[in-house]
C-alpha cells in the first residue's frame, strides 16, 4: 500500500526530519522498528538531521537516540513536550519554563480530587504519588511481570512517594493525570473553566492528559532547533499522531499525521501515512526520498 504524498518542498531540500515517538515512530512493544533505523540512518549519512520530540523525559529517550546514533549525525532530542532540548552536537541541554510551585501544588490538589494517579518526572525517573497499599500493589506487579521489557523498563523509572510537592526538590516540568476516561474528561473541564489559559494541557489519550507551563510546547523548541541550524521551516518533514503535535503541525508546512492518529491531529496534517503499527514513518520516507 503506497501513502499519497502532497508535499511542494522537493526531497533534495529537506534538512530535518522531526518524529514523535510514541504512536508514531514506536511501535506497540515501544521499539523502533528495524527498517526504519536502517533507513533513518541512511538518511543520516546524506545529511538529513533528526529531531525525536516526545512528551518522554530525556532519560526516556537516550536509548532512542543511542539507536539511531544521534550523537555521531548531531541530532535533537525535544523532551517533555518540549520543556526542554538536547543538542548532541555542542552537548548542550536547553531548558524552558518549569511550573512554578504553586502552579504544580494547584494542578495536584485537583488531581487528587479527581481521584487520579499522578505523577512528575523528576532528575532519572518518575515519581508516582501513592499510600502503602499502592507501593504493595506495585511491589507484587513488578515481581510477575519478568517476562515484558516494557512493564519492566516502567518499573525501573518510578519511584512511589507518599506525598509529591513534598518530593519534588525542584520545580516540576510536567505533571502527569491518568485516571478513567470520565474522570478525565472531568478534570479537564474543571481546567478549562477556571484556568482556561494558564496551562499547556496536552490530552494525549482518554486515560491520561499532560499539563506543563503555558509558554511549553514542541513548536517552540522545534522552531529554537531551526534557529540554531539556520534551517527553514519549509525544509523541516515533521511526524506526529496526537494533541502535543498539533504546535507543530500548525507551525511547520510539511506535516505528516499516522493512520492512528486521532481525527483533530488528521485535520491539521497536509499528509497522512500509515498508522505506527505499519511502520508508517518508513514507508512515508522511503516513498518520498526514494
Amino acid at each position: 500500500m503506497k501513502t499519497t504524498i502532497n508535499l511542494k518542498t522537493s526531497p533534495k531540500a529537506i534538512k530535518l526530519i522531526a518524529m514523535d515517538l510514541d504512536g508514531t515512530l514506536l511501535d506497540q512493544k515501544e521499539n523502533i522498528p528495524v527498517k526504519s533505523i536502517e533507513y533513518l540512518l541512511h538518511l543520516q549519512k546524506k545529511g538529513i538531521r533528526i529531531a525525536l520530540c516526545s512528551g518522554r523525559s530525556l532519560f526516556e529517550m537516550k536509548r532512542y537516540a543511542k539507536e539511531l546514533q544521534l550523537s555521531q549525525f548531531n541530532g535533537f532530542l525535544i523532551y517533555t513536550n518540549g520543556a526542554g532540548i538536547y543538542n548532541y552536537e555542542t552537548n548542550t541541554l536547553y531548558k524552558f519554563s518549569s511550573l512554578r510551585k504553586n502552579e504544580s501544588d494547584y494542578l495536584i490538589h485537583v488531581g487528587r480530587a479527581f481521584h487520579m494517579f499522578i505523577y512528575a518526572p523528576y532528575k532519572d525517573r518518575y515519581y508516582l504519588e501513592g499510600n502503602k497499599y499502592l507501593n504493595k500493589v506495585f511491589l507484587v506487579a513488578k515481581k510477575y511481570s519478568t517476562g515484558s521489557k516494557v512493564i519492566q523498563n516502567l518499573f525501573s523509572m518510578v519511584e512511589i512517594v507518599p506525598d509529591l510537592p513534598i518530593s519534588l526538590k525542584e520545580n516540576a516540568y510536567k505533571l502527569c493525570f491518568r485516571g478513567l476516561p470520565h474522570q478525565i474528561k472531568r478534570m479537564q473541564n474543571y481546567l478549562d473553566k477556571h484556568v482556561p489559559s494558564q496551562f499547556s494541557i496536552f490530552s494525549l489519550s482518554p486515560y491520561c492528559i499532560e499539563i506543563n507551563h503555558k509558554n511549553v510546547n514542541k513548536a517552540q523548541a522545534l522552531l529554537k532547533v531551526c534557529k540554531e541550524t539556520a534551517i527553514n521551516k519549509e525544509h523541516v518533514l515533521v511526524f506526529g499522531d496526537s494533541a502535543n503535535d498539533h504546535s507543530v503541525f500548525l507551525s511547520f508546512p510539511n506535516s505528516i499525521a499516522m493512520g492512528n492518529a486521532d481525527v483533530k491531529t488528521k485535520q491539521l496534517a497536509s499528509n497522512i501515512t500509515l498508522s505506527n503499527k505499519k511502520e508508517g514513518v518508513y514507508h512515508f520516507l522511503y516513498q518520498y526520498f526514494g
